[in-house]
């Protein structure tokens, strides 16, 4: 989980402090997530964890662990 909180940091979270970002965190509390960050996020699931997953999968995600659960 910290390696994926570290990743997703840097390469989709950049403006968000990583202090901010935990398992817990909700994605709705996260100033920068956008539509931007659901395509990156995308790209990330496929290129760094070989998983395909879709905008819709993202929709049903709360929390930083929902999205890792779906790349793990």
């Amino acid at each position: 989980m910290k390696d994926f909180i570290k990743k997703l940091n840097e390469e989709i979270l950049e403006e968000t402090p990583i202090e901010e970002i935990n398992p817990d965190t909700l994605i709705e509390e996260i100033e920068e997530w956008d539509s931007m960050c659901v395509m990156l996020f995308i790209g990330l699931a496929d290129s760094s964890y070989n998983k395909a997953v879709t905008g819709e999968d993202i929709g049903k995600c709360l929390s930083i662990r929902d999205l890792y659960n779906l790349i793990s």
